[in-house]
């Protein structure tokens, strides 16, 4: 996971194929996971973990969080949650069956 990864090979993100990886280098979790660790000080899992549900979020919902009263978050960004969730997904499902 390179920033947020303390000990290389360590986790189940790092046996990924290199182009989910890069993949998930890019996606908007990722950099909302880094964005947490390194500025709120919150540990790595939590920090996922928040970025994860965070973008859930607004790609159910078209909304955000932080803010009182509906907000409108724009299309593009929508679409890129969607696809960021997707991307977790399909980790996750690659991760799992490729257990060993």
């Amino acid at each position: 996971m390179g920033v947020l990864n303390e000990k290389p090979g360590t986790n189940w993100v790092e046996r990924l194929p290199a182009g989910m990886r890069a993949a998930w280098n890019r996606s908007i979790i990722y950099r909302c996971a880094i964005h947490l660790h390194q500025e709120r000080g919150m540990a790595v899992g939590h920090s996922i973990a928040s970025a994860v549900n965070w973008c859930k979020y607004i790609a159910r919902t078209g909304d955000v969080k932080q803010w009182p009263g509906p907000q409108t978050v724009r299309p593009s960004s929508v679409a890129e949650c969607v696809a960021a969730v997707a991307l977790w997904e399909s980790m996750k499902s690659y991760a799992r069956s490729h257990k060993g």
